[in-house]
């Protein structure tokens, strides 16, 4: 342990003796590494916020904010972290009739601490991707990601120009041909509000 003194231990410290040493390498997967255990630790810390239910919509943003910021965590990859813990805060209804209307105002509830991730266009289509992932990974939710995004695009988290462009061109490929159909209805109707404000 004598290799670096105490006081000189500081990781911008390490950083910079590693990348004076020609060894970039390194520092980029020991960064890639402290953002992997920052983001797991902070998805622990999220799950039994939303499990104790005390937590308020600007306190858990103010929580995911502080990690992304002390760890380096990308914003834009803020929202699939919190994302999953949002949608595995409930226990959803079995039967899908029921499961639609629990989905709408599961969304209205979580509606203000989504929209603290939804902030640019840029963090609309990513979060866009994350629930097209989400509702893919997670057959239960195959059939809502329409109603996931209206109730989102409702309460003002999700605008239509991100969704227009997002359904255009900016779409993963996972189950992209269900979605497709599925989000046909409401492209569609977007694209005509749209043009009836202008």
């Amino acid at each position: 342990g004598e290799f670096f003194p105490e006081s000189k231990r500081k990781n911008d410290q390490i950083e910079a003796h590693f990348s004076e040493a020609g060894l970039e390498e390194l520092v980029r997967f020991l960064k890639q590494k402290a953002t992997a255990t920052a983001t797991a630790e902070l998805k622990i810390k999220l799950e039994s916020m939303f499990s104790e239910g005390e937590a308020t919509s600007a306190q858990i943003g103010e929580t995911v904010f502080a990690a992304s910021k002390e760890a380096g965590i990308p914003e834009t990859q803020l929202m699939a972290i919190v994302w999953p813990c949002v949608m595995d805060s409930v226990e959803w209804n079995k039967k899908s009739d029921m499961l639609e209307k629990q989905v709408v105002s599961h969304m209205s509830t979580h509606a203000s601490l989504l929209s603290q991730f939804t902030k640019t266009g840029r963090a609309q289509l990513n979060s866009l991707n994350v629930m097209q992932k989400y509702c893919y990974e997670n057959m239960g939710f195959l059939k809502y990601l329409r109603p996931i995004v209206l109730a989102l695009y409702n309460n003002d988290v999700l605008e239509e120009e991100a969704i227009i462009k997002w359904y255009k061109d900016s779409h993963i490929s996972k189950g992209w041909s269900v979605f497709q159909d599925q989000m046909q209805p409401l492209i569609t109707w977007l694209e005509s509000a749209e043009s009836d404000s202008e």
